[in-house]
């Protein structure tokens, strides 16, 4: 998928952590880059979609977060000293 250049992620490496996402970081220059997603965030919608919970893993969580390049993605993002999620829309 990648060499043929038809799918794209956010630009974050991830780590599964008690059942949710957990940003480790992001790639310089990308789309979570650039709309202000850091390290430490933990990524708890997808489009309005849930995707915390026993079930999530590597593959779930790539299939949610790649698609074809320049679709639009919703994301509510926990950070770490913050009270509400935030939310972001990259594309």
């Amino acid at each position: 998928e990648r060499m043929q250049g038809q799918f794209d992620g956010i630009g974050i490496e991830f780590l599964i952590l008690r059942d949710s996402l957990m940003v480790v970081k992001t790639v310089e220059g990308g789309p979570s880059e650039l709309a202000g997603i850091k390290g430490g965030d933990r990524i708890v919608t997808v489009d309005g979609a849930d995707i915390s919970g026993k079930e999530l893993d590597s593959e779930k969580a790539m299939k949610l977060l790649k698609g074809k390049k320049g679709t639009e993605v919703k994301l509510q993002v926990v950070r770490p000293g913050e009270k509400e999620k935030l939310e972001f829309k990259l594309d």
